[in-house]
């Protein structure tokens, strides 16, 4: 149908332009301008057409769409009492049977066991926190980056307490620190010097911080901390 309307909307402008056309000219010209028109007719008309983008659908396998005909099935809590009740291992008739019973949804969690599990639930209310912590883990691996210090060797007691205090604050907000020495030229043979800096460091900042041992990269000396909460 489109490419049947397009036709007629062209020849329409062909025939326009060529009745324009002054005497002599050339019904190429004409045809050419019609072209030009009917393509910004029809980007105009399919921009304007254009269906709106699907939705996401459900990805949940859940009750009569579960293949399996025996399951392990599982009651989820109703978070006031907390732990999920395990009901064992049933058909599939009768835990949809339970499902219907109690007003909720059979739905797959993990399909690769022996027997496939499936839990009970309001399918609605997963989906929500399922979401919910898949946007928490995004913005937790969003927030957490890797933070730097640099450090000399002979750095003053001022600096210091600066890059103490950069540490510091970057470790409550639960970022990791990369605490660095950098030694130029003859400074290298003082790197016993900044090791005794970062143990310093690491010793200090042990009541919410966790450090590896520093480790030598080319000219400089670096140690990664940690917050003590991170698993």
């Amino acid at each position: 149908m489109g490419l049947i309307r397009n036709l007629i909307i062209t020849l329409a402008l062909v025939s326009q332009a060529a009745s324009f056309a002054p005497r002599g000219g050339h019904l190429f010209s004409a045809m050419k301008s019609a072209r030009q028109a009917t393509a910004s007719l029809t980007m105009r008309v399919d921009k304007g057409s254009r269906a709106p983008p699907e939705k996401k659908q459900n990805t949940m396998v859940m009750n009569e769409k579960i293949k399996a005909k025996e399951l392990r099935v599982v009651v989820a809590g109703d978070g006031k009492e907390g732990a999920d009740q395990m009901l064992g291992v049933m058909s599939k008739e009768e835990a949809m049977a339970k499902a219907d019973e109690l007003g909720l949804d059979l739905v797959l969690i993990s399909e690769t066991s022996v027997p496939p599990v499936a839990k009970v639930v309001d399918a609605g209310k997963l989906a929500y926190q399922l979401e919910r912590k898949k946007k928490e883990n995004i913005k937790k691996t969003n927030t957490k980056d890797l933070k730097e210090i640099k450090l000399s060797y002979n750095i003053g007691e001022h600096d210091y307490g600066v890059r103490y205090r950069n540490a510091e604050k970057f470790i409550k907000a639960g970022h990791r620190v990369k605490a660095t020495v950098m030694f130029r030229g003859r400074e290298q043979q003082h790197v016993d010097i900044g090791d005794v800096l970062l143990q310093k460091l690491a010793k200090e900042m042990a009541e919410f911080a966790v450090a590896d041992r520093p480790k030598r990269e080319g000219n400089r000396l670096s140690m990664f901390l940690k917050p003590k909460s991170e698993k």
